[in-house]
């Protein structure tokens, strides 16, 4: 299991045992105390510790899978990627740009959270054509996870 996986267990214990929903999304927000906004941004989201706080902004423009990846996404920053040595920091989610070890860690986390193991197994045996586009490059980049990580 790579290691950020073991981190993650800490705090979603069923990762990639089952799907996590948004309920596990806010529950995890609101223990963690991150403020967590939507707006409409030109991009999918982004995290930030503004004066010590963490902040995750969320496009509001997103239909809600996509958005649920993103909150995924960007809370995983918050459990990888905390704390900062610096007072201000800011990472985002942007789906062309998922070029360094931390955009491509808190992908591979929100893609599994959302389609665990299993389900990839079971989802695989599905005819693509019968899938809505976006399932269809989540099952996809879920795939190249699995393939990368093994989990």
């Amino acid at each position: 299991m790579p290691l950020f996986a073991e981190k993650v267990t800490e705090y979603f214990p069923d990762f990639n045992k089952r799907e996590h929903l948004a309920e596990d999304f806010w529950l995890l927000a609101k223990s963690e105390k991150i403020v967590v906004k939507e707006e409409r941004l030109l991009i999918q989201g982004y995290y930030k510790v503004y004066k010590k706080k963490p902040v995750i902004l969320i496009n509001s423009d997103l239909p809600p899978l996509e958005w649920l990846k993103t909150a995924f996404h960007e809370i995983t920053h918050h459990i990888l990627d905390s704390p900062y040595k610096k007072s201000s920091i800011l990472l985002y989610r942007d789906v062309q740009k998922l070029e360094n070890k931390q955009e491509e860690r808190a992908e591979a986390v929100a893609l599994i959270l959302l389609v665990p193991q299993w389900k990839l197994k079971e989802l695989e045996n599905t005819p693509f054509d019968q899938l809505h586009p976006y399932t269809q490059e989540l099952l996809t980049r879920r795939q190249y996870v699995f393939r990368k990580y093994g989990i």
